[in-house]
């Protein structure tokens, strides 16, 4: 992780900064969605159901991401971008979520740093909620908050849909 902390933080101009996004963001949300959510998944899919489909890949896509903390933050974004794609029957919005997540902790990363260069003391305070970070932090819970509620709201529409192909099917 913290080779993976200097790799986000110690990149400088727009050259830097642009391949870091290119390489940590765009070819990982790409690669590894249409592994995993593409191909892992459908084939899985098509052989044991949804369940397996969801919760194999996103149990394989934390474990190659290494240390035990890391792939415990991982799995429910495995998780999450497994019903993505499902829910959408493409990799593309499992890709883009991918993408703005790892963008997300590579600015997280550069502002912590640059905080800490700043003399800011990142150390939680006894009141957690007036930490230097916390604006960061509202700002992913709600985001993930809203991304889960339109999961939920999509799985009711995908299941309202897929009930009236029955029942059309059915007449």
């Amino acid at each position: 992780m913290e080779m993976l902390g200097g790799l986000f933080t110690g990149q400088e101009g727009v050259v830097g900064v642009s391949l870091l996004i290119l390489f940590a963001a765009v070819m990982p949300g790409l690669t590894e969605e249409l592994f995993f959510r593409g191909y892992v998944r459908v084939g899985l899919e098509r052989r044991f159901g949804f369940a397996v489909a969801i919760f194999v890949p996103a149990l394989i896509f934390a474990f190659i991401h290494g240390d035990p903390m890391h792939a415990t933050a991982v799995l429910p974004l495995g998780l999450w971008f497994g019903c993505l794609a499902w829910w959408s029957r493409s990799v593309i919005p499992s890709i883009i979520a991918h993408f703005v997540n790892n963008l997300f902790a590579i600015f997280s990363a550069r502002y912590a740093t640059a905080l800490e260069e700043g003399g800011v003391d990142l150390e939680p305070a006894a009141d957690a909620a007036a930490g230097p970070l916390s604006e960061i932090t509202i700002l992913a819970t709600a985001g993930y908050a809203g991304c889960f509620l339109m999961l939920v709201a999509g799985a009711f529409c995908l299941s309202q849909e897929r009930r009236s192909e029955r029942v059309s099917s059915d007449s």
